[in-house]
């Protein structure tokens, strides 16, 4: 009673997107607890980022290859002994490990993502973080439409069928590159259309806009809905990374553990 009773608080301080009164758009990092109300289906929080990660970013533009990768961490906490156990599973010879700023802003959003979501710090599965890492040149992309092979970047492609709570933060030089999502209602049949659309148009970015696509700056924090708890497709919300242009791009992707 109580978290709903939280809920619904911190949905009376978020205003409606003019486009999707489900998204709705928050003022503090505090107000992230929206999203456990039935009448949210994401939550926007518009963020910018420091001097310091962008000198960072710029630092690792050389060092990240053209294509698609992941890296697991950092993770805020061992939940067996309580201490710290930051950028664990990074592997040591990423680049990632260079990036001291970027990984405590990652570790601050995954301590407001378990909060949001009532994840307590006794559970057993911690939260950690996905790093995404986008980089495109003419070789690779077809990997950013191919939907086939589970190695690509699948999640490229607008998609709402997502089981749990996530939440997204996109890192990147570039303006105009952190999340896009598509206001409205979508079902099983037209998320497959709108899917099939952007992967064989030759402008997929045109097409996109003639459904109003709406596109995040790097530092916006949006956390999306999950259909894990048999929500209906109202409560979903179709989104997508956008597609790098020059710069590559690095996403913080946050899952909620059951």
């Amino acid at each position: 009673m109580f978290a709903l009773l939280k809920s619904n608080q911190a949905f009376n301080r978020t205003a409606a997107h003019p486009l999707d009164a489900g998204v709705r758009i928050a003022s503090h990092i505090g107000d992230l607890p929206a999203i456990e109300s039935n009448r949210a289906k994401a939550i926007i929080l518009k963020g910018t980022l420091s001097d310091e990660i962008k000198r960072e970013l710029a630092a690792l533009r050389s060092q990240v290859p053209p294509g698609f990768s992941k890296y697991r961490g950092p993770v805020v906490q061992t939940y067996k002994n309580g201490m710290p156990w930051t950028g664990a599973y990074i592997p040591t010879l990423s680049p990632f490990r260079h990036l001291p700023h970027t990984l405590e802003h990652m570790a601050g959003l995954n301590l407001a993502f378990r909060k949001a979501t009532g994840q307590s710090p006794q559970m057993a599965t911690p939260a950690s973080i996905t790093l995404t890492t986008l980089s495109i040149d003419a070789k690779n992309e077809a990997e950013f439409r191919d939907v086939l092979d589970p190695t690509k970047i699948g999640l490229s492609r607008p998609l709402c069928a997502q089981r749990v709570d996530r939440l997204l933060c996109v890192y990147s030089e570039a303006a105009g590159s952190g999340i896009s999502w598509l206001p409205g209602t979508f079902s099983y049949a037209e998320e497959k259309v709108v899917q099939a659309l952007y992967m064989h148009s030759a402008d997929p970015d045109f097409m996109l806009r003639q459904y109003n696509t709406q596109t995040l700056e790097p530092g916006d924090i949006i956390l999306v809905k999950g259909s894990l708890d048999g929500r209906g497709r109202d409560q979903l919300l179709m989104h997508k990374f956008t597609r790098p242009k020059g710069a590559p791009i690095i996403c913080a992707q946050l899952q909620k553990n059951y």
